[in-house]
């Protein structure tokens, strides 16, 4: 039998693990974001997480599966908050308006959000083994991305002759563009961008007539 105090202990253990990998998570895109890929080591996780190099190579194995699992927190993050967004939206045209504003937000005002596109950059460049990681991301984004369009199809919010895969790949094109543009610039003004974007994605697809949203 096993006594409620063993369990109590299990838990907390288990907790003080999520705590740590989620704490070497944070220091890995953090080091991405202000040193860059080469400064991506176990050595330097270690340094910046206050944990040793043993625990960041025991929880990741290679640096390889530290990519992986520094792009699975990343898109959860943010799939959170895209989560937010659509519930708070009232119609699938409203959604892909609030997909939009809330990546523009967050690379904005987290600087750990755009460790993704460093880490994007050096698989493309290096042809790592890691780059089905960020086509099956893309896809994802592009798979939400046109059923949104198709339900505003659907429901007569959204013009019928918009290709749903085309705008979402321009939509997706877009983000991945100020993103980078950021990394290069760290002035850029996004809310500009957002402010100038987001009617204009809206013109696009709405159907001709209707009214403009509050």
């Amino acid at each position: 039998m096993i006594r409620a105090g063993t369990r109590r202990e299990r838990r907390s253990q288990a907790d003080r693990s999520s705590a740590s990998e989620l704490k070497l998570l944070s220091a890995a895109a953090l080091v991405l974001v202000e040193e860059g890929y080469s400064a991506l080591t176990f050595d330097r996780i270690g340094e910046v997480s206050g944990f040793s190099r043993g625990l960041a190579s025991q929880k990741f194995g290679s640096k390889d599966g530290m990519v992986l699992a520094v792009v699975d927190y990343l898109n959860a993050r943010l799939d959170s908050r895209y989560a937010e967004g659509r519930d708070a939206a009232g119609n699938p045209l409203d959604e892909v308006i609030a997909y939009v504003r809330t990546f523009l937000e967050e690379i904005a005002v987290d600087h750990l959000s755009l460790s993704y596109f460093v880490l994007l950059a050096a698989t493309i460049a290096n042809k790592a083994p890691t780059q089905p990681a960020f086509v099956e991301a893309h896809q994802k984004v592009k798979k939400a991305l046109v059923l949104m369009i198709e339900r505003g199809q659907k429901s007569g919010i959204i013009r019928t002759d918009v290709d749903p895969e085309t705008a979402a790949l321009s939509i997706g094109s877009f983000q991945l563009g100020v993103a980078t543009q950021l990394r290069l610039d760290p002035t850029l003004d996004v809310g500009k961008i957002s402010r100038w974007m987001l009617p204009a994605i809206r013109a696009a697809l709405e159907v001709p007539g209707r009214p403009d949203p509050d």
